[in-house]
């Protein structure tokens, strides 16, 4: 998969945390990104989207469209995408649906996905994101409905001016350091 080029919706929580050296790594081609063919969580979440959409769609009584919508902007030189899982028809909202493990919580997983969301929000100018998570053997099927956060946003975009300061201009990030 090709992740050189941009900032996509993956490298938000990196970048938000500070953890840029090997991101920077994969942004500038000087590593390859990790192949994710044969990492389990990652390929049960993509096997499970599409039943998690249809669950999502029949518990709130939605119709979703825009399924895997890329969403590109040249934001300040800097190119950004994202894919969403699905958009709303009635409403201003995207779905972004994970499968996580049996004892993992909501609230972990928003916490984890948050900067993912923010920035899918803001790419595809949608206020809402419902964020629905199977458990497990899926058994369990929570859905937290998240609000688009301004503030987080702009912290965002500094965050993303500066780290892709360094891409732009090959200057490796030092590692351990609080990159700003």
């Amino acid at each position: 998969m090709n992740r050189i080029g941009f900032i996509g919706g993956s490298d938000c929580a990196k970048i938000m945390s500070n953890n840029w050296h090997d991101l920077w790594l994969v942004k500038t081609g000087k590593k390859k990104p990790d192949d994710l063919s044969y990492n389990h969580q990652v390929q049960i979440g993509i096997l499970t989207e599409e039943y998690n959409l249809k669950v999502f769609a029949k518990e709130y009584d939605v119709q979703l469209n825009n399924f895997q919508k890329e969403y590109t902007l040249k934001w300040k030189d800097i190119p950004l995408k994202g894919t969403i899982d699905a958009k709303i028809v009635e409403q201003n909202a995207i779905v972004e649906a994970k499968h996580t493990n049996s004892f993992n919580k909501l609230n972990v997983q928003v916490d984890r996905y948050t900067a993912q969301i923010q920035f899918y929000m803001w790419l595809s100018n949608t206020d809402l994101c419902y964020f629905p998570n199977f458990f497990g053997n899926g058994s369990t099927w929570r859905c937290a409905v998240i609000e688009k956060d301004v503030e987080f946003i702009e912290r965002l975009k500094d965050k993303l001016i500066q780290f892709w300061n360094h891409v732009d201009k090959d200057i490796e990030p030092q590692e351990g350091i609080h990159n700003e």
